[in-house]
């Protein structure tokens, strides 16, 4: 009788489980949809406040199933005047309530992870 009583209350957790686990995945599908808005949003207002000429996208965003809720939004630059380095990115990091937005700049990043953005980052 023990045996059978814990097959039932495993069968819950599972079933449990197995609902939280797809409706956390649909979450994270729309959650990764909206993610690629808000990096469009964030390079439309650097180019056209901040006159940056190229902006790529990368990190988990470009690796989906890296993303995850607690992901945020990587975008590299260039052509971004230093004078406006930190009131740009205080622009964009808080542009959406869910996600944040950081930026790196060529002219300040370290070679090693400009060699990631060129060869896995996608351009905006």
């Amino acid at each position: 009788m023990y045996g059978r009583v814990l097959d039932k209350d495993m069968k819950e957790v599972y079933v449990s489980w197995l609902r939280q686990s797809i409706s956390h995945s649909h979450d994270c599908e729309e959650l990764y949809k909206h993610a690629w808005e808000v990096a469009q949003k964030a390079a439309d207002l650097l180019r056209n406040r901040y006159g940056v000429s190229r902006i790529r996208v990368f990190g988990s965003l470009v690796h989906k199933d890296n993303f995850h809720p607690g992901s945020d939004i990587d975008l590299a630059v260039e052509g971004l005047k230093s004078s406006d380095y930190w009131k740009a990115l205080s622009s964009v990091l808080f542009l959406d309530d869910k996600l944040t937005v950081e930026i790196v700049d060529r002219a300040i990043c370290r070679p090693e992870l400009w060699e990631v953005v060129e060869r896995e980052g996608i351009d905006l």
